[in-house]
């Protein structure tokens, strides 16, 4: 099946070979599309390394950085031209964060997952749009417990929860472009 075929979409947030966003990855694939990896750091692509193909477009990405973001960005339209969607799998909370009572969490601790848990949605997706005009997709994700409360899910709940409001703020904002934003929650 090649439905996807002469399409090239970059997916954020592969993990590990159990990461959504590597089924994604892998699904695209298989309908013929060509996927364009992105990793934080040079310890996560070695993770990274270790099961995809050796031939596999990979390009460094820290979504913490809106300046690395717009070079990446700029690095995968000169090194594979034009992207067509956009894979959003991002989540981010230091361990300090996931552990004990979620009173007890940082100011920097919630700001960081707020960071790299919500607001890189915005950041990756604007810099895509301006890069990349045959962009017409974006898809994101969370996870059952933005919903629900979750052991040892803390802050990460916190700020994919604050990602919800804004996934549908940018779907109205959405509705006269040529773009657009499919939110996704895995849970049971």
């Amino acid at each position: 099946m090649d439905i996807l075929a002469g399409r090239t979409v970059i997916v954020m947030g592969v993990a590990n070979k159990n990461s959504i966003a590597w089924g994604c990855a892998r699904a695209i694939m298989a309908c013929g599309g060509q996927v364009v990896l992105t990793y934080q750091n040079e310890r996560l692509r070695q993770s990274l390394l270790r099961f995809v193909a050796p031939d596999q477009p990979m390009v460094q990405c820290d979504v913490a950085d809106e300046e690395n973001i717009d070079a990446a960005f700029t690095t995968i339209r000169e090194r594979y031209g034009a992207v067509h969607g956009l894979v959003h799998a991002i989540a981010y909370a230091d361990k300090e964060s996931l552990e004990g009572d979620v009173l007890q969490v940082s100011k920097a601790g919630y700001n960081l997952a707020q960071d790299i848990s919500a607001y890189s949605l915005l950041a990756v997706t604007r810099s895509a749009v301006r890069l990349f005009p045959a962009l017409r997709s974006v898809l994101t994700m969370t996870y059952f417990g933005s919903t629900h409360v979750i052991p040892n899910y803390n802050i990460m709940g916190v700020a994919k929860r604050r990602w919800r409001p804004m996934c549908a703020m940018w779907r109205r904002s959405w509705v006269r472009s040529t773009y657009g934003l499919t939110p996704f929650r895995r849970g049971p």
